[in-house]
């Protein structure tokens, strides 16, 4: 059990948050077992928005929320028209773009023309049960992993992350997977868990579902670290996402933030911005190190490795995010991510992502 007193309780809210999300687009070339936009459903009829469209939610996320990152998720973005002129315009409005994809479209000259566009970060699905021809387990899908953390190395100047929603039945597979993470730590700036449950639970069988206790246990004890933030729910005491900022040296893991070092860099952040950080081109760490380290433990644990490698270091920092999915409570309210920093337009009002398609049935949510 984690005690939420000892992490620091993230300040966003859904007018104040450091992200935006739009799908310009719900084309895509997999059907991926319970994706919540219900393309492996019957019955999906793909479509690519107008970008006008496209540019006025932009501009509507940024009026709302004041965001400093807009997410371009879908479907499969990179099959998107006019997603060059989408990036420019998130651009024009000062604010960086993360684009989260299956990378089936995404090569060395896309990446170079992306990273031209300055997109800050790119996030990859890729796990063994998105049917893609030879990617059966979790060895073949880091086999995949690696090509994308060596064209990432080659092209260098982009974020990469990686997703993955996670059962039961891939807890066995979660130290192999691990190792690889750690192992390109000079990479892969992000790692997200998703905690595999349908908003829609009835689409999974029971013994299909993860708990949000064993998940979080089984992470920290692979990594090696301790959890430092979260953002509740709106209905429960229950943890809807938590953080951890992993620190390495030349792919050895040195330590992780605490709870005090991650408000530091948010409010940090906050102060010379205006805005929280969620995605950057920037690195806080060598501030931190020099400016906070004397007052916080972590940081004073991570400066004296530093200082030991006799000028050796190659520091590398990991942001490890679980995100404890939605879920409806017995008195049939749901049970939402406070601040979701996931939440799109639709028909003028603030969904969560993962839940819009219970939206467009009649469910009456609004992001919490």
């Amino acid at each position: 059990m984690i005690d939420t007193r000892q992490l620091y309780r993230l300040p966003w809210t859904r007018e104040r948050n450091p992200n935006g999300w739009i799908e310009p687009t719900t084309y895509c070339q997999l059907k991926c077992p319970f994706c919540y936009r219900g393309v492996d459903l019957d019955g999906h009829h793909p479509v690519h928005m107008d970008v006008r469209q496209v540019k006025a939610e932009i501009d509507e996320l940024i009026r709302l929320r004041d965001v400093g990152t807009i997410s371009i998720a879908g479907g499969e973005p990179l099959l998107y028209p006019h997603l060059g002129e989408t990036i420019d315009h998130v651009r024009s409005k000062g604010r960086e773009v993360m684009i989260l994809t299956n990378g089936l479209r995404l090569d060395e000259a896309r990446l170079r023309s992306l990273k031209e566009r300055e997109v800050a970060r790119i996030v990859i699905h890729i796990d063994k049960h998105q049917l893609r021809k030879g990617i059966d387990t979790e060895e073949r899908a880091n086999a995949l992993r690696q090509t994308f953390c060596d064209l990432f190395r080659k092209v260098g100047g982009v974020s990469l992350g990686f997703i993955q929603p996670l059962g039961p039945d891939d807890l066995a597979d979660l130290d192999e997977q691990i190792r690889f993470y750690k192992r390109n730590a000079d990479v892969i700036d992000l790692v997200t868990f998703n905690r595999l449950q349908p908003v829609d639970a009835d689409r999974l069988p029971p013994d299909k579902l993860l708990t949000s206790s064993q998940l979080f246990a089984r992470v920290a004890q692979l990594y090696g670290l301790e959890y430092a933030a979260f953002l509740p729910k709106t209905h429960s005491d229950e943890i809807s996402w938590l953080f951890g900022q992993a620190i390495f040296d030349r792919g050895e893991m040195i330590g992780s933030l605490d709870a005090d070092a991650f408000r530091f860099f948010q409010e940090d952040h906050r102060r010379r911005t205006g805005r929280y950080l969620h995605c950057t081109r920037e690195s806080h760490l060598r501030t931190g190190l020099l400016g906070y380290a004397p007052f916080n433990r972590s940081l004073r644990r991570i400066l004296w490795r530093v200082l030991a490698s006799w000028g050796r270091a190659r520091i590398q920092t990991q942001l490890i995010l679980i995100i404890n999915t939605p879920k409806k409570l017995a008195d049939g309210v749901y049970d939402m991510c406070r601040g979701c920093p996931d939440a799109m337009l639709y028909r003028g009002q603030l969904v969560p992502s993962c839940m819009l398609e219970l939206v467009k049935a009649g469910e009456p949510l609004l992001a919490g």
